[in-house]
């Protein structure tokens, strides 16, 4: 099984989006990360921890925020190649790792395999919360 790899024209992309993200002032991102999970290894996956999103709460069963996105004139992509972008919140992303959730354990394999790349962590939430995924 292949993985996806990161090229510099795919970072710099997903950096500008991370940027973009940023910018939002009413949901600050607090860690960005690219990965490369085994499943779907032609798409390309981001993962976010965003302060406040979903108004705090927990997913009842147990699976982080996924949607996914084809190719955008901002954001090309190869033929049927998609964008999945993972969002979770801090509160929620601390119990997904302490009660092994898939899409959680999925993200801290990546990190295992040398499989995944910070874009962005917020000095003090975003450095915590990457510790927590690395434990």
């Amino acid at each position: 099984m292949t993985t996806h790899t990161m090229t510099p024209n795919l970072e710099e992309r997903l950096k500008k989006l991370v940027e973009e993200h940023k910018a939002l002032k009413d949901e600050p991102l607090l860690l960005a990360v690219y990965y490369a999970p085994e499943r779907n290894p032609d798409d390309i996956f981001l993962f976010e921890v965003i302060e406040n999103f979903g108004g705090g709460s927990l997913d009842e069963d147990q699976t982080l925020f996924e949607v996914t996105y084809g190719p955008t004139p901002g954001f090309p992509m190869a033929a049927g190649q998609l964008l999945h972008l993972v969002m979770t919140h801090p509160e929620e992303l601390e119990a997904a790792v302490r009660e092994e959730w898939v899409l959680a354990e999925e993200l801290r394999t990546a990190f295992r395999k040398n499989q995944a790349r910070v874009l962005f962590a917020d000095k003090h939430k975003g450095q915590h919360l990457l510790s927590l995924i690395n434990a």
